[in-house]
């Protein structure tokens, strides 16, 4: 199913609103409260009429994932961390262009519904002396890499989903917190 409503349940439960309560505010049939459990489609109108009475928005409550990204795939749910071989295009100079590994640096909440995704990409030539823009990022069980490479957070860069292949793996906690710092030194942020 393209949409999740497990968050609509705990927004509920966190309210102490039940379903039933839900279902008489919004106005609906039983059958509406059943669909939205069973995470199968409902209408806008439904969509909207949940938004009004829980004053959010439809992003609060529900998750959509597009139907090229689904259940049966689940290597096509986009992750913050995760590292796929991604087409860069041209490079030039010093940017980094071609098929390399690039690790997505997206907001997990918004990724999977986004055309466009934001990624660092990766490269095996490992300076002498790293910048501080710079992770190196050793082979583990989680990253799948046969090799060291320098994550370079200075490539920020946004990417058409439709550019990422296949999925190498997914850095660890400690491995994304890094980039993150290396990120925001590059952003002028720290």
């Amino acid at each position: 199913m393209p949409f999740k409503y497990d968050k609509l349940w705990k927004i509920l439960e966190e309210r102490n609103m039940s379903k039933s309560d839900l279902r008489k505010r919004i106005g609906s049939s039983q059958t509406t409260i059943v669909n939205l459990g069973k995470n199968k489609n409902v209408s806008l109108d439904i969509i909207d009429k949940i938004s009004t009475v829980l004053k959010c928005f439809p992003i609060d409550f529900l998750d959509y994932y597009p139907s090229f990204q689904n259940e049966e795939e689940p290597d096509l749910l986009l992750k913050c961390g995760d590292i796929y071989y991604a087409d860069l295009g041209e490079g030039n100079g010093a940017i980094i262009g071609g098929v390399c590994p690039a690790v997505i640096v997206q907001n997990d909440k918004r990724i999977n519904s986004n055309p466009a995704i934001n990624v660092v990409p990766m490269s095996n030539r490992i300076p002498a002396n790293p910048e501080p823009t710079q992770v190196l990022i050793k082979p583990d069980k989680t990253n799948n890499l046969s090799i060291r490479c320098m994550v370079m957070a200075d490539q920020l860069r946004p990417l058409s989903r439709a550019k990422l292949n296949s999925k190498i793996g997914a850095l660890n906690k400690e491995q994304l917190d890094e980039l993150y710092a290396a990120i925001s030194y590059s952003l002028g942020l720290r």
